[in-house]
């Protein structure tokens, strides 16, 4: 993760009375690992910060794009941000949703539909659990 500027010690401290922090809608651009079409995903991150250590909302979106930068699948770049999110915050639980429109069946003269995948991946404390 990227340190905050100007905080003490290099790390952002989230002052207030505490709670979630929700950043939803990143939308990034990837291309499948297998046929290397492109394929859309946008994101949705929350957790809940653990002694107050919480960072930008723009830093969440930038890491979300350098992962998307890679060859992925959208299980794979599920996995990946969530493991980056869990190791840099240490959060208390960790949520990171993502929709993935592939573009596979959108090549010009193979379909005209839309193929859409929902992968979800939660960890807490002592459980990792995931939703695809």
């Amino acid at each position: 993760m990227f340190a905050e500027v100007g905080a003490g010690g290099g790390k952002g401290s989230g002052g207030g009375c505490g709670g979630m922090v929700v950043v939803r809608n990143i939308e990034v651009y990837a291309l499948c690992e297998g046929c290397l079409l492109p394929f859309r995903l946008r994101c949705h991150v929350a957790y809940i910060p653990s002694g107050e250590r919480v960072v930008g909302l723009s830093k969440i979106a930038r890491v979300a794009d350098l992962y998307a930068k890679r060859l992925q699948t959208p299980i794979q770049f599920v996995e990946e941000l969530a493991q980056a999110f869990a190791d840099a915050l240490n959060p208390e639980p960790l949520g990171v949703a993502v929709l993935a429109e592939s573009w596979h069946l959108q090549w010009p003269g193979v379909c005209v539909c839309v193929c859409m995948c929902v992968c979800s991946l939660f960890f807490s404390t002592n459980l990792k659990w995931s939703i695809i």
